[in-house]
Order: structure tokens, then sequence, then C-alpha cells
């Protein structure tokens, strides 16, 4: 029958930078793609000869790094576990590894797998810091993950035939949208279109017969009809029209322009 699947979710963390001893001749190697989960990125590693790596405590595996979140990670499995780790168990972390002095916000899971692909222990943090100013690289994490026997023990199928020991990292993406605020320049704009309260120019038209007609904007009497404008738009929206402008109107006040048809 299927395994039982164990979840667990990190709340208190559990941090590692003490030393501890990389193990040389771990074979560790990208599997394939998980299937993939919306908003999780999801890489796939294959820790192969298990049964063979050493089971002293403090030392560990490390696998190839991969990138999320615009950050360098990288999995750090201790077969035997680190030294806070309780007798017998396998400590599993994730650690940044974008430089001494990077810091990042993250979320991520851990799953192992049995030799059919099928999750037999998940283990999630909530939202966790990584930084430090002092080590080249912080590890958060699981010091008692999991029993060393429980994946040595032939009856729970976890190592394929060649010892091989899948374990999964999943990471929350985080958005990338960035926020444009919506720019009022043309609404703004559109409004002060023969706005006689904001205009600085009145072109003065003169009509072929007296017209009267009630508008805010457009005003008809005695023979010619008024627009109003901004000289500095007509600079560069309508050059001809801004020649037509006299420099001769008050300092602040209205300048009027006739234009004859």
């Amino acid at each position: 029958g299927a395994a039982c699947v164990i979840f667990n979710i990190l709340r208190s963390s559990e941090v590692i930078i003490m030393s501890s001893v990389r193990i040389q001749n771990a074979k560790v190697s990208i599997g394939c793609p998980p299937s993939p989960r919306e908003g999780w990125t999801s890489h796939r590693f294959n820790i192969r000869e298990f049964r063979d790596l050493t089971n002293v405590k403090s030392q560990y595996a490390e696998a190839p790094e991969f990138t999320c979140n615009g950050h360098e990670w990288a999995l750090e499995f201790y077969p035997g576990g680190n030294n806070l780790a309780t007798e017998g168990c396998v400590s599993i972390y994730v650690s940044l590894r974008s430089g001494k002095n990077a810091s990042a916000m993250a979320m991520y899971e851990i799953t192992l797998l049995d030799k059919f692909g099928n999750a037999v222990r998940v283990k999630q943090s909530t939202m966790l810091y990584f930084g430090s100013i002092t080590f080249n690289s912080v590890a958060i994490g699981w010091h008692n993950f999991i029993k060393r026997s429980f994946i040595l023990d032939a009856s729970n199928n976890i190592l394929d035939i060649n010892g091989t020991l899948a374990i999964v990292v999943s990471m929350k993406e985080e958005s990338t949208a960035v926020f444009v605020p919506q720019n009022p320049l043309i609404n703004t704009i559109q409004e002060m279109f023969n706005d006689a309260k904001t205009a600085d120019v009145c072109f003065e038209v003169a009509n072929g017969a007296d017209e009267v007609e009630k508008d805010e904007q457009i005003a008809v009497a005695g023979g010619s009809t008024s627009f109003h404008a901004h000289t500095l738009i007509l600079k560069k929206c309508a050059p001809m029209l801004a020649d037509l402008v006299s420099n001769g109107g008050e300092k602040g006040g209205m300048i009027s322009v006739q234009v004859s048809d």
C-alpha cells in the first residue's frame, strides 16, 4: 500500500552555523524535475549510495546550487545528523548562498520520496529570514528530519536498487509584479483644453456672422469666437500658433491674440 505521509511545519527556526565537514565523495545529482506546482519552484536531488555515506555527526553532503527569487540556494544533507541532532537522525537544511552580506525571506518545503516517487515525509517552513553579516552562509532546516534507520529499512521502499535517496526542495515564489501607478498627465492635459481658468492666452477668431452661444469654454459675441490655450503646450504641440502669441501681455495676465479669417 501507499506509504503514510508525515507532514510537519517548521515554526521555530532550527539554524545551523556551526563548523561542519563536507563529505567529499558524496554523489548528489539533479533528478528529473517534479510536477510543477503553481506558485512554487521545485528541484529534485538524488543522493546516490546513501547507505555507504558516513553516519558520523556534523558531516554533510551538498547538492548542486539552485536559483529562486533572485538568490542562490543549496541543500545540505547530514546522513548522520549534525551535532544538535538526536542520535540516529538525518538532518536537512536549506542554505542561502548569494554572498556574505546577502539576506532573503523565504518559505520552503522539503519532501523525501520513496523509490516509486511517492512523498513519504514532507516538512514545510513558515516565512523565514535568511541573513548574516558574519558567516558566508546561513542554513535553516530540521535537526531531526527523519530516522536513518527508517530510510535503510527495505520494507519502507525508500532507496532504489542502487541505494539512491530522492529529495525534493520546493520554494515559494515571490511575486515579481511591479506596481506602476497610473500617470494622470493625459487626463490633466485634457481637462486643461480650452479652460479659461488656467489659460494664459486667448485667441479671438473673427466670425462671418454674430452668434450667441452659452458655453463656459467658448464665448461667441460681437462677431468673434474665443479659444483659450496655454503657451507652454502651444510651444510643444502647435509651434505655429505659439508664434502668434505676443509677449505684450501683462505679467501673469491673459495674452489676447486677434485672428482674422
